[in-house]
C-alpha cells in the first residue's frame, strides 16, 4: 500500500508540472503513457470495453517518477508539447474529448459517482453469492455426511449380521447339547426309577421270606405243645397196668432220637472240614461242649454257620466290586490307549499325505518374508516316508505284541514316570503347555530318536493348529446336517418308544409276577424249572392237607392269588386300551409326517431325488411299525391265553379249597376222637414223630431254596450294577465332553473380547498420533508467522530507507500538492477531510482497487451463478432461490428414506439367498455322502467277490454286505461255545458235585492290574514319556535335574517368544521341521 501511494502521489505532481508547461517533449510523453497503461479508468459512456480493465503494475512507478524528476530540468516549452500528447494519447486510448487536466478530473469524479450506485448493486448480489455459497457448502457437507453414514452402517451390518449368524450358531449348538443331555438325564431317571422298583420288589420279597421263615417256627412250637398235651392227656387217662407196660417202649425211643441228633452234628462237622479248612475249631468246640443239649449244640452250630456266610457274603461283594472298579479303570485305559494310538496312526497318514500333495506344502510351509513357500524335494519325500513307515511298523508291533514279560520289564522302571500324563495329549490344550509336559519327562541327553519323534511331535501339533478351525468349521456344518436329517427320523423313534417300552415294562412285571408265585409255592414244595406251575400247586395243596395251620396258610396263599390274578387282568386291560392309543397316536405321526414330506416337496423342488430316498425310510418305518403293532397283537392274544389258563387253574384251586374245607372238618372230627381213644393217639404220637423228619427236611431244602434265590437275586442285582454303570460312565464322560466343549467356547469368547481390547488400544494410539500430528501443524503454522512478520520487518525497514532518500524531492512538490488537495476536496464533495495531498491519493487508490477488486469478484460470482443455475436446470431469470434450495432438501429427504427401504430390501434378499444357499449346499452335502457310501459299499463287493456291482440296487447290495459280515463273524462265536463247553464238562467231571453246590469265593488276581498298567507302560513310549527301544543303542532315561531344568528355560523362552510373535513362532516351527526331513 506505501509503495502505490507514493507511485500516484508522483503521478499527480508530474500531472500539475505538465498543466503549468507550455511545450511537450518526446520522452516525457512516452514515461506518461506508460503510467497511464498501468493505472485503470473506466469511461463516463458505455462504450467502454472490458478488456481495458485491468489491474495495476506498481513495479514501474519507481521508474516512471525518476522519468518524470528527469523531465523537470527540460525547458518550459518541452511542457506543452509533452501535455498535447498525453491529452491525445488519453483521447485514443479511452475515446474521450478531453482538453485538459480539468477534463480529466471531471471524468474521473463522474466515474466516483457510479462507483456508489455500483456498489450497492455489489453489496445484494455479493449478499445473495455468499448465501448461496454457505446453502451450497451445507449441502455438499451434510451429503459427504450422509455418504459417510451409509457406509458406517453398511460396514456396521455386515459385521452384525456376521456376529448374528456366529451367535445363532453356538446358541443352536447350545441348544442341541442340552437337549442330548436333558434325554439323557431323563434315560438315566428312568433307569434309576426302574432299579429303585426291582430293588422295592426284592426287599418285599425278602420280607415275605422271612414272614414265612417265622411262621413255620411258630407252626413247630405249635406241634411240640401239642405233643406235650397229648402226652400229658395219656398219662392222665390211661390207666397204670398199661402205662408201666408202654413205658419200656417209650425209654427204647429215646436213645434213637439222640443218636439222630448225634449223627446230624457228626455230619454237619465233616461237611464243615471239608468245606472251611482253616477256621473249624469254634465248630468243634460246640460239639464238644457237654453242657448243652445237641439240639442246643445244632442250633447254635447254625447259628454260626449263617454269621459266617453273611461275612462271606459282605466279603464277595466287596471282593466283586473292588474287581469291578478295576475292570472299569482297565476298560477307560485301554480306550485310552488305543485312541492315543490311533491319533498317531492318523498324523503320521497326514504326514504321509503332504509329502505327496503340494498344496498342503505351499499351505504350510510358506515363508512371509519371500513370500514363497519351501516344496519338498524327492529325497525329503523319501526320507520323510521312511521315517513314517518305521513308526506305522513299531506302533503294530507294540500293538499287537502286548506280552507279559515284556510288560514285567517296563513295570521295573515305572516308579520315575507320572502314569496319567499321556492321557493329557488327548486334551485340546495350548501347544505350549502341552510341549513343556512332555519336555519335562523327556531327558536332555541329545539322543537321534527321541530327538526325531519331538520333532514330529511338534510339527504334527502345528498342523493340528492350522487345521483346528476347519475343523470346528466342518463339524457345525456337520451338526446341522445331521439335525435336519434326524428331524424326521426322531419322529418315527419316539412313536417306536412309547409304544414298545410301555409293553416291555408290563411283560417284566408279569414275568415278576410270576417268579414271585413260584418262589410262594418253592416255601413249601421244592422247585424245579421243569415241572409247571399246576403240579407245584397240586404238591403244595397235598402238603397242607397233613396240617390244620398249613391248610389256612394255603388258604392265605389262594387269597393272594386270586389278588394278584385280578391285579393281572385290570393290568392287561390297562395294556390292552394303552395299546389302542398308541396305534392311534401312530395314525396320528403317519398323519404328520406324511403332510411334512408335502411341505418339503414344496420349498424343495430342486431335491426330488432326496425326497424320494426319505419316501423310501418312510416306508420302511412303516413296515416295521405295521410288524410291531402284529408283534403286540399276537402278545394280546398270548395274554387272552394266559388270561383262560389262570382262571381255570383259579376253578381249580376253588374246588380244592372246598375239599380242603371239607377235610379240615373230618380232621376236627378225628382229633376229638384221638382225645377220646388212647390206642389211636399212639399212632397219632408215632406218625407225628415220622412228620418231624419230614418237617426237617422240608425246613432244609427252604434253606437251600432261600439261597438259591439269594444266589439268583444277587447275581441279577450285580448284572444290573454293570449294565448301570457302565451307562452312567458314558453319560458322565460326555457330559465332561459337553462341559469341556463349553469351556472352548468361553475361551474363544475371551479370545474375541481380547482381539476387541487391542483394536480400541489401536484405535486410542492412532488419535494420539493424529493428536501429535495436530501439534506438529500448529507448531508449523507459528514458524510461519514469525517468519512473514521478519520479512515485512525487511522490507518496512527498505521502504523507509527510500522514503528518507526521496524526503528532498517531496519537498520541491508540496506547492503542487496542496493545490491538488483542493482538487480532490471537491470531487469527494466534502465526504472527506484531506490534510495532505498523500491522503487524497490513498483514497482515491484504495477506492479505484476495492472497484477493480469488487469487479473481479462480482465476475467470479456471475460464473458461479450461471454454473449453479446449469446444474439446478433453470433457464428463466426470474426464480427464487429459496424455493429452490428447500426443494432440493425436500429431495434429499425422499432419498434418504428410499435409501433406508433400498437397504432393507437388499438384506432381506440377502438373507433369503443366504438361505437358498445353505440348503442347495446341505443337499450337495447329502448326495456327496451318499455317493461315498455307495462306492464304499461297491468297492467291498468287488473286494469280497472279484466281481463288479454296476447291475445290483443298493438293497441288493446291503443284504450281500451284511451275508458276507455274518459268515465272517458266526465262525468265531462257535468256535467259542465249543470251547467254552468243552472247559465247563471237564471242570464238571473232575469236581465232587457236593462241592459244586456249595458256594466257594475264589481270590482275585492281580493279572488285570498288571494288564492295564503295562499297557499304559507302553502307551507312554508313544507318547514321549519314557525312551523308545526302537533301535539297537540302549537309551538311558534317568537324567539329572540340572540339565531337565535348563531344558524346560529354553522352553519356556521359545514359548515366550511365541506368544509376541505369532508369524515367527510359525516360521520356527517350519524350520524345526525341514532338519528333519534333510
Amino acid at each position: 500500500m506505501s509503495e502505490s501511494s507514493s507511485s500516484t502521489t508522483k503521478l499527480v505532481k508530474t500531472v500539475s508540472e505538465l498543466a503549468e508547461s507550455p511545450a511537450p517533449s518526446t520522452p516525457s510523453t512516452q514515461s506518461i503513457n506508460s503510467l497511464l497503461a498501468d493505472c485503470t479508468f473506466s469511461t463516463p459512456t458505455s462504450s467502454l470495453s472490458p478488456s481495458l480493465i485491468s489491474t495495476p503494475r506498481s513495479d514501474k512507478y519507481s521508474d516512471s517518477i525518476d522519468t518524470m524528476m528527469l523531465s523537470t530540468s527540460l525547458n518550459d516549452e518541452n511542457y506543452s508539447q509533452e501535455i498535447n500528447s498525453f491529452l491525445k494519447d488519453f483521447n485514443k486510448k479511452f475515446d474521450v474529448t478531453a482538453n485538459s487536466v480539468h477534463d480529466i478530473i471531471d471524468i474521473v469524479s463522474t466515474l466516483l459517482q457510479r462507483k456508489n450506485k455500483t456498489n450497492m448493486i455489489q453489496e445484494k448480489l455479493n449478499k445473495q453469492i455468499q448465501d448461496l455459497q454457505s446453502t451450497n457448502f451445507k449441502l455438499t457437507s451434510e451429503n459427504d455426511q450422509l455418504r459417510f453414514q451409509l457406509a458406517d452402517l453398511q460396514s456396521k451390518s455386515s459385521n452384525a449380521e456376521h456376529l448374528c449368524t456366529n451367535l445363532t450358531n453356538q446358541n443352536n449348538a447350545l441348544k442341541d447339547t442340552n437337549n442330548t443331555l436333558q434325554e439323557e438325564i431323563k434315560t438315566l431317571k428312568a433307569s434309576l426309577t426302574s432299579m429303585q422298583d426291582i430293588m422295592e420288589g426284592q426287599i418285599q420279597d425278602l420280607q415275605n421270606l422271612g414272614k414265612q421263615r417265622i411262621d413255620l417256627i411258630t407252626i413247630c412250637n405249635k406241634q411240640t405243645n401239642l405233643y406235650q398235651k397229648l402226652e400229658s392227656c395219656m398219662k392222665a387217662k390211661v390207666p397204670e397196668p398199661v402205662v408201666k407196660k408202654e413205658i419200656p417202649k417209650i425209654i427204647e425211643q429215646k436213645p434213637d432220637l439222640s443218636q439222630e441228633h448225634y449223627q446230624i452234628i457228626a455230619s454237619m462237622i465233616k461237611i464243615i472240614d471239608e468245606c472251611i479248612k482253616t477256621d473249624s475249631n469254634p465248630y468243634k468246640s460246640i460239639r464238644d461242649d457237654s453242657n448243652f443239649e445237641p439240639k442246643e449244640r445244632i442250633m447254635r452250630i447254625t447259628k454260626l454257620l449263617v454269621e459266617n456266610y453273611k461275612q462271606e457274603k459282605q466279603l464277595c461283594s466287596q471282593y466283586e466290586q473292588d474287581k469291578a472298579n478295576f475292570e472299569k479303570k482297565s476298560q477307560t485305559y485301554q480306550k485310552k490307549c488305543f485312541e492315543i494310538l490311533t491319533l498317531f496312526e492318523g498324523q503320521l497318514d497326514f504326514l504321509q499325505k503332504l509329502s505327496h500333495s503340494t498344496d498342503l506344502q505351499n499351505a504350510l510351509l510358506y515363508k512371509e518374508k519371500t513370500a514363497t513357500s519351501v516344496i519338498l524335494s524327492d529325497d525329503d519325500k523319501t526320507v520323510l516316508m521312511r521315517k513314517c513307515a518305521n513308526l506305522r511298523k513299531f506302533v503294530d508291533e507294540t500293538f499287537i505284541n502286548l506280552s507279559q514279560s515284556k510288560i514285567e520289564d517296563i513295570m521295573n522302571t515305572s516308579d520315575s514316570t507320572e502314569t496319567i500324563r499321556v492321557f493329557d495329549l488327548l486334551n485340546t490344550d495350548e501347544p505350549d503347555n502341552l510341549l513343556n509336559k512332555v519336555l519335562s519327562s523327556i531327558g536332555e541327553k541329545t539322543d537321534v530318536d527321541i530327538r526325531e519323534i519331538f520333532d514330529l511331535f511338534r510339527a504334527q501339533l502345528f498342523m493340528n493348529c492350522l487345521l483346528k478351525n476347519h475343523i470346528s468349521d466342518m463339524h457345525i456344518r456337520v451338526a446341522r446336517i445331521g439335525q435336519e436329517n434326524t428331524s424326521l427320523k426322531k419322529l418315527l423313534q419316539e412313536t417306536r418308544e412309547k409304544d414298545i417300552v410301555p409293553v416291555k415294562l408290563r411283560a417284566e412285571d408279569l414275568e415278576r409276577k410270576y417268579m414271585k408265585i413260584r418262589n410262594f409255592l418253592s416255601k413249601f414244595v421244592p422247585v424245579d424249572d421243569v415241572t409247571p406251575t399246576l403240579t407245584l400247586i397240586k404238591r403244595a395243596m397235598n402238603v397242607v392237607k397233613n396240617t390244620t395251620e398249613e391248610s389256612n396258610a394255603a388258604v392265605e396263599m389262594a387269597e393272594k392269588l386270586k389278588k394278584e390274578l385280578d391285579t393281572v387282568t385290570k393290568e392287561r386291560d390297562a395294556l390292552a386300551l394303552y395299546l389302542k392309543k398308541s396305534q392311534k397316536d401312530n395314525n396320528k405321526t403317519n398323519k404328520e409326517s406324511t403332510k411334512l414330506s408335502k411341505q418339503t416337496k414344496t420349498e424343495l423342488a430342486k431335491a426330488q431325488e432326496e425326497l424320494a430316498q426319505i419316501k423310501e425310510q418312510c416306508t420302511k418305518f412303516t413296515d416295521e411299525i405295521q410288524a410291531l403293532t402284529k408283534t403286540v397283537e399276537d402278545k394280546n392274544a398270548e395274554l387272552q391265553k394266559n388270561k383262560e389258563d389262570f382262571e381255570r387253574q383259579m376253578q381249580v384251586l376253588q374246588d380244592k379249597i372246598l375239599l380242603f374245607n371239607e377235610e379240615k372238618k373230618q380232621n376236627d372230627e378225628k382229633q376229638a376222637a384221638l382225645i377220646s381213644q388212647v390206642e389211636e393217639d399212639k399212632k397219632v404220637i408215632e406218625t407225628t414223630k415220622k412228620q418231624r423228619n419230614a418237617l426237617k427236611r422240608k425246613l432244609d431244602q427252604t434253606v437251600e431254596s432261600n439261597k438259591n434265590i439269594a444266589d439268583t437275586m444277587e447275581k441279577q442285582s450285580n448284572a444290573m450294577k454293570e449294565n448301570y454303570t457302565a451307562t452312567i460312565n458314558s453319560l458322565q464322560s460326555q457330559y465332561e465332553a459337553s462341559l469341556k466343549e463349553l469351556e472352548n467356547q468361553q475361551a474363544s469368547m475371551m479370545d474375541l473380547q481380547s482381539k476387541c481390547q487391542q483394536l480400541t488400544s489401536e484405535n486410542s494410539k492412532l488419535r494420539v498420533e493424529n493428536k501429535t500430528l495436530e501439534m506438529k501443524v500448529k507448531m508449523f503454522e507459528g514458524k510461519s508467522l514469525v517468519d512473514q512478520q521478519n520479512i515485512q520487518s525487511r522490507i518496512t525497514a527498505q521502504v523507509t530507507a527510500a522514503q528518507m532518500e526521496n524526503a528532498n524531492i517531496i519537498s520541491s512538490l508540496k506547492q503542487v500538492i496542496e493545490e491538488t488537495k483542493n482538487g480532490f476536496q471537491e470531487l469527494f464533495g466534502g465526504r472527506y477531510i484531506i490534510h495532505e495531498l498523500s491522503e487524497a491519493v490513498d483514497l482515491v487508490q484504495k477506492e479505484l482497487s476495492q472497484l477493480s477488486q469488487k469487479e473481479i469478484q462480482y465476475g467470479e460470482l456471475l460464473e458461479e451463478f450461471e454454473k449453479t443455475k446449469n446444474v439446478l436446470g433453470i433457464t428463466t431469470n426470474d426464480f427464487k432461490l429459496n424455493e429452490i434450495v428447500s426443494n432440493m432438501m425436500k429431495q434429499i429427504d425422499e432419498l434418504k428414506l428410499s435409501l433406508e427401504d433400498s437397504t432393507k430390501k437388499y438384506k432381506q434378499n440377502q438373507d433369503d439367498v443366504d438361505k437358498f444357499r445353505k440348503e442347495i449346499r446341505k443337499s450337495e452335502n447329502q448326495l456327496s455322502q451318499l455317493r461315498a457310501w455307495e462306492n464304499w459299499s461297491r468297492r467291498i463287493y468287488s473286494v469280497i467277490n472279484d466281481m463288479d456291482s454296476l447291475n445290483m440296487s443298493n438293497d441288493e447290495m446291503r443284504l450281500v454286505l451284511e451275508e458276507a459280515l455274518l459268515a465272517s463273524v458266526s465262525h468265531k462265536s462257535i468256535f467259542f461255545r465249543t470251547d467254552m463247553l468243552r472247559t465247563e464238562k471237564n471242570l464238571m467231571v473232575k469236581f465232587d458235585k457236593r462241592i459244586l453246590n456249595t458256594r466257594s469265593v475264589a481270590k482275585p488276581t492281580f493279572r488285570a492290574v498288571l494288564i492295564a498298567t503295562l499297557a499304559a507302560r507302553r502307551v507312554f513310549k508313544l507318547g514321549g514319556a519314557i525312551p523308545l527301544n526302537i533301535h539297537d543303542s540302549p537309551i538311558s532315561f534317568y537324567e539329572t535335574p540340572k540339565r531337565k531344568n535348563s531344558v524346560k528355560n529354553s522352553v519356556k523362552k521359545s514359548v515366550s517368544s511365541s506368544k509376541k510373535k505369532s508369524v515367527l513362532y510359525s516360521s520356527s516351527m517350519r524350520k524345526s521341521v525341514i532338519p528333519m526331513w534333510a
